[in-house]
């Protein structure tokens, strides 16, 4: 931490005008692209930055303030669930804050276990284990300059294990952690960049580099990424990093060696201490502790894109974060205007059979906007609830819901989500351990069109997926197979073309889900305008945004399910009744006559295209079945319209085993067949 003295500008807050553009105080959301900013006193300041003004509106949104209110601020980061972390370096405190609400959820004492003390950055692995770096260390409860040990703690906040690096003069200063979750990259207010294995707890030889002779001491670092051919990132060193000395930023190549710098020839000659990358992938951000300014540089050509902007007299820059910024468990991306616009996400390090990826492809993108993607890895089913609001669990226990379900409420039904078989470094399988991932600041309804594909890969084989998306891919690693399915035409397994899924999206998770590899997607931010898409195989729009999907065979070979009745986007007027006609065959053709014979069945699910289930015909475990039998395949049901809501509807069918309770096909008692979908049109 580096306090400096500065000059005293006395100014009015409300009408602060910065280089960026003018500046206003105002309570807001926090959005992707945010900049967070510690200024001392237990407090981070929020600021906004619209991008389409000339030049750009530099906004602050807020002041963070921790329970202490008093103390050095320095480095800050977002969990996947992308709550907010700051650090208390004079309290030896981390702070978590809400996502949304933006309370102050816990309080974390660092550094007791290891004897260490003023915590200084913190970074998060896939699983939301997160490493805190000291820079100095306790010796009979007084801080000793100097000797700041690493600490490991669990997602929860529990303490889990100290490292003792090699150290320069501030301890395990200001940390960044390579994909691989294992490398860690740190500085000690020295003038090496040195590595640290965490798996193995062993310092790495030779440093990653060592600064040129005359420059300041190294404070915060930011690894850059390397974009192979497919698209593939790779957060690994092999793109370089970024560092600040307080003489500027410099940009190092793979090899430690510097190939750029930053910020030189400035006013007031700028002390930098602070960095975090803009999501736009081609800026970063850099704070200066002498005159209360931080900038935004562009990282191919140093170019001053915004800034100065001042904080405020008496504040003093210790470190920043960005909300969506590249991360190891969290990913941006940026869409362009265009037809089938495809970008994905990936996690764990390339290569290996740990690597999955998250892609969205647009039908129609109208107008540019940026989406983060995250990704928390060993998810337990136990924790079920703390991601998808009252199913796992009743809505009482530590991680119900917010605010609390009614029973007569539909305000906070099924969110899709994420959860799956994860591997380990090796590429065993983890049951039970799934993989989350979240996409925060969906974009408005009014910047895309058509239908959205989304896809989830684990450690996918080279070979393009789907008609208009070609995936990453891993050379180097086995891939995922899907489950081999009995073909309608012979005895011979084949692979399914798709994950399959069985399930009535009224139920809880089922019990067996991560042992039969079950995806999903979590969107958690204005979740009816962003769940428009559609059936994450086919791409058809309209329904299937609220379920689970679960990679497991039709028990009926190549089955299909086909709406004869209603005509896709026919006009139905509110309140009305409506003959449903649904037909089932076989791979053969042949029809299925047993598709509600006990123990099967058919549930019906409504949702308004691009918002949550309204209603589901179906209670896991009854006698009651919603569809009749009028043979040779044929199944007919009445659908009273009364009450449900006007506009685009999505009617999805989910053939379902009654013996289960949870109302979804076990690896013993599947569906019959993959589930159906089509639209009306319901008008006043």
């Amino acid at each position: 931490m580096k306090t400096v003295t500065r000059r005293t500008i006395l100014i009015a807050l409300m009408s602060l005008l910065v280089a960026g553009g003018a500046a206003s105080l105002r309570a807001q959301t926090w959005n992707v692209g945010d900049v967070f900013v510690a200024i001392g006193g237990g407090q981070y300041q929020v600021w906004h930055f619209d991008f389409s003004t000339s030049p750009p509106t530099a906004t602050l949104v807020q002041t963070i303030t921790d329970s202490f209110a008093k103390g050095a601020t320095a480095g800050c980061g977002f969990d996947s669930l992308f709550n907010l972390y700051t650090t208390n370096f004079d309290n030896s405190t981390v702070f978590k804050f809400d996502a949304s609400s933006h309370a102050l959820l816990q309080s974390i004492q660092t550094g007791v276990p290891s004897n260490s003390a003023s915590p200084e950055s913190i970074v998060f692995d896939s699983s939301g284990n997160f490493y805190v770096g000291h820079a100095d260390s306790l010796s009979s409860g007084k801080v000793v300059k100097g000797g700041g040990k690493l600490e490991k703690y669990s997602a929860a906040g529990a303490f889990q294990t100290s490292f003792s690096p090699t150290a320069e003069n501030r301890g395990t200063d200001w940390i960044d952690l390579a994909n691989d979750q294992r490398t860690l990259f740190y500085t000690s207010e020295g003038v090496e960049v040195l590595k640290f294995d965490v798996a193995m707890s062993t310092q790495l030889i030779p440093p990653f580099a060592t600064l040129p002779s005359g420059t300041g001491p190294a404070f915060a670092i930011r690894l850059l990424p390397r974009v192979d051919s497919t698209g593939t990132v790779f957060l690994d060193g092999s793109g370089g990093l970024l560092v600040a000395d307080t003489t500027n930023i410099k940009r190092l190549n793979s090899s430690g060696s510097v190939i750029q710098s930053y910020g030189s020839g400035l006013a007031n000659n700028p002390q930098f201490v602070a960095l975090a990358l803009d999501p736009n992938g081609t800026s970063f951000w850099a704070g200066d502790a002498k005159n209360s300014n931080f900038y935004r540089f562009s990282l191919a050509s140093g170019a001053l894109e915004v800034g100065p902007i001042f904080v405020g007299s008496s504040k003093n820059i210790g470190g920043m974060c960005v909300k969506g910024e590249l991360r190891l468990n969290i990913v941006p991306l940026s869409y362009s205007t265009g037809t089938n616009v495809a970008k994905f996400a990936g996690f764990g390090a390339p290569n290996t059979n740990n690597f999955h990826t998250w892609s969205a492809t647009f039908g129609q993108v109208l107008s540019p906007f940026t989406i983060a993607v995250s990704a928390t890895e060993g998810i337990d089913l136990a924790r079920f609830d703390e991601y998808f609001c009252n199913q796992a669990e009743p809505g009482t226990g530590a991680f119900n819901c917010v605010p609390p379900l009614s029973p007569s409420s539909f305000q906070q039904t099924l969110k899709p989500i994420t959860y799956g078989d994860q591997v380990n470094a090796t590429g065993a399988a983890q049951p039970g351990k799934a993989v989350v991932y979240r996409v925060e600041n969906p974009p408005p309804s009014a910047a895309y069109s058509g239908s959205i594909l989304v896809y989830v890969g684990f450690h996918p084989p080279c070979t393009a997926i789907g008609s208009n998306l070609l995936p990453p891919c891993n050379s180097g690693a086995a891939s995922y197979t899907p489950l081999m399915c009995p073909s309608p035409a012979s005895t011979t397994p084949i692979p399914t073309s798709s994950p399959r899924l069985f399930r009535d999206p009224s139920s809880s998770p089922p019990t067996d889900a991560a042992s039969n590899h079950s995806f999903a997607f979590d969107f958690t931010t204005s979740v009816s305008l962003f769940s428009k898409l559609g059936d994450p195989i086919t791409g058809q729009v309209g329904g299937l945004n609220d379920y689970v999907i679960a990679d497991r065979c039709p028990s009926v070979p190549g089955a299909t399910a086909t709406f004869n009745s209603p005509a896709f986007k026919a006009k139905v007027k509110s309140g009305s009744a409506i003959p449903l006609k649904i037909t089932v065959v076989d791979g053969n053709g042949n029809p299925v006559l047993d598709a509600v014979t006990f123990p099967n069945d058919i549930t019906l699910s409504i949702s308004l295209l691009g918002g949550p289930v309204e209603r589901t015909f179906f209670v896991p475990g009854s006698s009651h079945s919603f569809f009749t039998g009028l043979g040779k395949g044929v199944y007919g049901a009445n659908l009273d319209t009364t009450g449900l809501s006007v506009g685009l509807t999505a009617l999805c069918l989910t053939s379902v085993d009654k013996s289960d309770a949870s109302g979804l096909g076990t690896s013993t008692g599947q569906g019959e067949f993959p589930p159906a979908c089509t639209q009306i049109n319901i008008v006043p």
